[in-house]
């Protein structure tokens, strides 16, 4: 299916969110629909699933992705440790 991103900045993207739940930080992940892409919200839910999927080793989801005017946002929080 059609995504607006590329891989390498996907990659990028969930690189540097490993890298802030390691250190212990909080995460928002949105995705922004511009234009006519507000027509097809499924695709940004499954890049959110991956994403989330990509995080799994170091996160947890704290919220669930929802729609909130033209974006999809999901908030992540670091799993602790015991």
């Amino acid at each position: 299916m059609f995504s607006a991103i590329d891989t390498h900045d996907f990659n990028t993207k969930v690189n540097q969110a490993q890298k802030f739940l390691k250190n212990g930080d909080k995460l928002k992940v949105s995705v922004r629909f511009r234009k006519r892409a507000i027509a097809h919200p499924q695709i940004g839910q499954e890049l959110l699933e991956r994403f989330r999927d990509a995080c799994g080793e170091f996160g947890t989801v704290e919220k669930p992705a929802k729609m909130e005017g033209r974006s999809i946002v999901m908030f992540m929080s670091p799993k602790t440790s015991k």
